[in-house]
């Protein structure tokens, strides 16, 4: 029953472009959301949690506050940013689309070498319990 209570709430998904540190290089699409759902979805283990992310993505990237104890995890690029908030959403969560950085910090963006294929609701593992009960 926790798992539907924290589907029927709103899941803020925060969408927002972050500059990098290469010269002339334009800002970066990034789009994360909390943890625990992302980790619901597309599964966890690796480096923060973003073994999940790598496998559907490519790569991942982990935003954390100290201070609350609180984590976001995503991914960055305009296409993947988009597939990853409407995958949230087929998933089944209400998103709350937010634009601007979490309240965190960037602590790790990591990814593979190689571009997995195009992810959809169907190539991805769901550990999400709320899943098994239908």
């Amino acid at each position: 029953m926790d798992a539907l209570n924290e589907m029927l709430k709103e899941t803020p998904v925060y969408t927002f472009r972050i500059s990098t540190l290469r010269r002339g290089a334009d800002p970066t699409i990034i789009s994360v959301a909390p943890r625990n759902v992302v980790q619901a979805i597309f599964g966890g283990g690796g480096p923060k949690g973003i073994a999940g992310l790598d496998k559907a993505f490519g790569g991942g990237t982990v935003f954390e506050n100290h201070r609350s104890g609180g984590a976001f995890l995503g991914v960055w690029g305009r296409r993947n940013a988009s597939r990853f908030c409407a995958l949230i959403r087929q998933s089944g969560y209400m998103v709350k689309a937010i634009s601007e950085p979490p309240p965190a910090r960037q602590v790790l963006s990591a990814k593979t070498n190689t571009r997995p294929p195009r992810p959809t609701l169907e190539s991805i593992v769901i550990v999400d319990p709320r899943h098994d009960e239908q």
